[in-house]
């Protein structure tokens, strides 16, 4: 059991070995930072590599829609008057 975790762990330290770039000052070896060429990798890539036409379909211009009116209302100017009435609480005077 203990052999695999150590396995695991070497196999991980290697993994992120390749990744850990060798340019601090610490480090005895100069990286480039330069990768090397994937012999996978596609000599020529178009951009594009089908043809498309435009749209067929011709389209109509959207209609024009304005926002609707503001509805006018009638500013009411009736005033309800409230009677205030100081109410004590522990010796002070509250008013509402």
């Amino acid at each position: 059991m203990y052999k695999q975790v150590i396995v695991l762990c070497l196999v991980l330290a290697c993994a992120y070995g390749a990744l850990l770039p060798l340019a601090y000052s610490g480090a005895p070896l100069a990286y480039s930072g330069a990768p090397l060429a994937y012999a996978g990798a596609p000599l020529a890539y178009s951009a594009a590599p089908l043809a498309y036409s435009a749209a067929p379909l011709a389209y109509a211009a959207a209609p024009t829609t304005y926002a609707a009116a503001f509805p006018s209302y009638e500013t009411v100017t009736n005033t309800v008057s409230v009677a205030a009435e100081p109410v004590e609480q522990h010796g002070y005077t509250v008013k509402y």
